[in-house]
């Protein structure tokens, strides 16, 4: 078990974190991410499986799971819930469940930022970059916290909370590269010696239930009818339609349109994601299960990253699959290159990008780092590109969520994926979707990424897959585009036009 008792009171010392994390390290070679997700989910009903697989087709170092969350934080319409687990004893968790179980509130993000500062941990040499955290996910209806006029509209859904995010003070991480399975845990630096003895019962107790733990059977996930679409095909295309007459007049940029298909089912989604991991190996993999909700995805795609005080969002639009040869696939890339649309689409999310990042950066800090390469996945390559920013002193990783949020992204759906999960908006016949967005949070780096996923609901035996669409359609269909809504869109074209100018004289 390290780091030593005296080393973390040598942390500790400095009064900058309440949480000092410790490990023990076991050989990996007699389990699998798989084989301990079953032990785990066997012993709690909330758990969660990250993984990731690098574009050079290279497996991720990492692989992590955790399970028996201290608390969870959700927040529908402006309602925050705080539930602690029943048998967890961490104080923190304790004293904020105790404060409040329920709260109405303009923004959750206070809640967050007061949970993360409980709970705020270094980062030890040797350890994995993730040591306990907060896990789950924000549905695109969160987006009303950053746009209030939205507020009308991103009411009443029914698939997903607004936010649903589960602290985890145990992680379990396998470093494929070392072949080391390392079991986490937490000191509480309020009491350190009691804390320490206690963290190391709670390793002993993990590496027990690994070895001898019961193991969960998941029923694969069975369709008890056909899929069937929400909008009949004429419907669909009246749809479109006049989503280019909003194009044409200049009220959105582009849209998503969805046609949300549902169907009565029984099982679970954990053999579905094992094989997305395996047909669909991607930057970001997931399972995540809750009591009301089951999630499991694969997505190329960060949102935003926030780490060591720079931002970054990385704009991924513009689609070929790839290629069965070498010289296929080269002759792909050159195609998607030369593509006026894809390089017009994935010029305005370079723009948005800018501007979202600019909107929370020290000013004359954005830059674009890299511009049009080529990404490659193990079936399709993307047009990528990063944009950076000093994010500024007063400003935290919740401004960045709300700040980028306010950008839809819509890359390509890719052929081999399955379609997109989502919530829909009540608002115009639920014709608009809105996508949950998984996210890890680390010690101060926030990582959502937008998915390619299928989820389940527990309570109503259904499995949905779904597309998301724009809310700037919700927007123009609510006619509530106020006169703050136009100031701002008048300012983000300045702010453009300044950009431009700036880029011209610095050549």
């Amino acid at each position: 078990m390290y780091p030593a008792l005296e080393e973390v009171k040598r942390i500790a010392a400095s009064g900058d974190y309440r949480r000092i994390p410790v490990c023990r390290e076991l050989y990996a070679d007699r389990f699998t991410p798989v084989e301990v997700m079953r032990t785990l989910r066997a012993a709690s009903r909330h758990c969660y499986l990250l993984e990731s697989a690098e574009n050079n087709q290279k497996w991720g170092r990492y692989s992590i799971l955790g399970y028996e969350p201290v608390l969870e934080l959700t927040c529908t319409d402006g309602k925050v819930h705080i539930r602690r687990d029943a048998q967890s004893q961490d104080a923190h968790a304790a004293e904020l469940f105790n404060i409040h179980e329920e709260e109405d509130v303009a923004h959750p993000g206070e809640w967050i930022r007061r949970i993360l500062a409980r709970h705020k941990s270094p980062q030890i040499e040797g350890m994995p970059p993730f040591t306990g955290g907060m896990v789950g996910y924000f549905s695109y209806d969160y987006l009303k916290y950053a746009e209030p006029t939205l507020q009308s509209v991103l009411t009443g859904g029914e698939d997903f909370c607004d936010m649903d995010l589960m602290l985890f003070t145990k992680a379990l991480v396998f470093d494929h590269y070392r072949q080391k399975l390392i079991l986490i845990a937490g000191v509480d630096t309020s009491d350190i010696d009691r804390s320490y003895q206690a963290a190391k019962r709670e390793l002993d107790e993990m590496a027990k239930l690994l070895n001898s733990g019961a193991k969960a059977i998941f029923r694969p996930l069975k369709l008890k009818e056909e899929l069937k679409p929400d909008f009949s095909e004429e419907r669909y295309k009246q749809m479109v339609e006049r989503a280019k007459h909003y194009i044409r007049e200049g009220d959105i940029f582009q849209v998503v349109l969805s046609n949300p298909q549902t169907a009565r089912a029984e099982g679970n989604l954990f053999d579905t994601y094992r094989v997305l991991r395996t047909s669909n190996p991607s930057p970001y993999m997931f399972y995540f299960s809750s009591d009301d909700v089951e999630i499991a995805g694969a997505s190329p795609e960060t949102l935003v990253k926030l780490q060591d005080g720079k931002l970054y969002t990385f704009p991924l639009a513009g689609t070929r699959p790839r290629g069965k040869t070498d010289e296929e696939d080269k002759r792909l890339e050159e195609e998607l290159l030369h593509d006026g649309k894809e390089l017009a689409e994935h010029n305005m999310l370079v723009d948005l990008g800018r501007n979202d990042i600019g909107r929370i950066s020290t000013l004359g800090s954005v830059k674009v780092e890299k511009y049009c390469s080529i990404e490659r996945f193990s079936c399709v390559m993307h047009i990528g590109s990063t944009v950076s920013g000093q994010i500024r002193p007063d400003k935290d990783a919740v401004d960045a969520v709300d700040s980028i949020f306010r950008r839809e992204r819509f890359p390509a759906r890719p052929r081999s994926a399955p379609a997109r999960s989502s919530r829909s908006w009540r608002a115009e016949s639920a014709e608009s979707m809105a996508a949950p967005w998984v996210i890890w949070i680390l010690r101060e780096t926030w990582i959502p990424v937008s998915v390619f996923a299928w989820y389940t609901r527990k309570t109503a035996k259904y499995a949905c897959s779904r597309a998301r669409a724009s809310w700037r359609t919700a927007c123009r269909k609510k006619n509530i585009r106020s006169a703050a809504t136009r100031r701002r869109q008048l300012c983000r074209r300045f702010l453009r036009q300044r950009r431009d100018w700036n880029d011209l004289t610095d050549r």
